[in-house]
C-alpha cells in the first residue's frame, strides 16, 4: 500500500558535482546550488517524454531561470516494492557523479507524485533524434561518439558496483553540445 510508505518525507539526496577539471573557482556554478523541494520555484512546461511509469515535463526552475526535466511517477499506483525500487533509482543517480551520468538535481514528494528533477537535455534521447532526422540511422562515426560516452558512463557504474540494465537509445540523453548522458537507472 502506497499510502503505509513515507510518502510524506521527501525522497531526497542532495547532488552536489565535486569532479572538476579546471581549478575550483569563488564563483558558485550551477552545479552547486541545492535545487528547491518547494513546487511553486518550478513552472512546468510541456510533457517531453513519457516512460512506463512517469511522465517528464520541461520545466523553469524559477530562482535560476534555468530549463529542466522532472520526472513526475504517480507513487498511488506503485506497491510497496515498486516504491524501494525508486527509492534505489533516486539513490544511485545521487551518487553518481560522471559527466555520462544524467545527474539527480533533487528530488521530493508532492501529494502522491514523486518529482525527481534532472538537468535538461535539449538533444532529447537518441531514439527520439532518429525518428525525427536520422530514419536510416546515424552514420558510424556518430554511432561511435554515443557509444564512447554511453560506455564511459557504464564504465564508471561497474567500477562502483552497479549494473544499468537498459542501455537502449530512448536512455542515452543529449544536450544540445552533443554531451550524451545515460538515463533511466529504474533497473540498476
Amino acid at each position: 500500500d502506497s499510502n503505509s510508505q513515507s510518502g510524506e518525507a521527501p525522497v531526497h539526496e542532495e547532488v552536489q558535482d565535486n569532479e572538476t577539471a579546471v581549478p575550483a573557482s569563488s564563483t558558485p556554478t550551477v552545479s552547486d546550488h541545492q535545487y528547491s523541494m518547494n513546487v511553486s520555484d518550478y513552472q512546468l512546461g510541456p510533457v517531453i517524454g513519457f516512460g512506463s511509469s512517469a511522465v517528464v515535463h520541461m520545466a523553469k526552475y524559477v530562482p535560476l531561470q534555468m530549463d529542466v526535466a522532472i520526472k513526475m511517477i504517480e507513487l498511488d499506483h506503485f506497491e510497496r516494492n515498486r516504491i524501494d525500487e525508486l527509492r534505489k533509482e533516486i539513490q544511485v543517480m545521487a551518487f553518481c557523479k560522471h559527466p555520462n551520468l544524467l545527474r539527480n538535481l533533487n528530488s521530493f514528494v508532492h501529494e502522491s507524485k514523486l518529482w525527481i528533477v534532472t538537468p535538461f537535455l535539449a538533444g532529447g534521447s537518441c531514439l527520439d533524434i532518429m525518428k525525427s532526422g536520422f530514419k536510416d540511422g546515424f552514420e558510424e562515426s556518430v554511432i561511435a561518439t554515443i557509444l564512447f560516452q554511453a560506455l564511459q558512463g557504464l564504465e564508471y557504474l561497474h567500477e562502483n558496483g552497479h549494473i544499468h540494465r537498459d542501455v537502449k537509445c530512448g536512455n542515452l540523453l543529449m544536450a544540445e553540445d552533443g554531451l550524451v548522458q545515460l538515463a533511466d537507472f529504474g533497473v540498476s
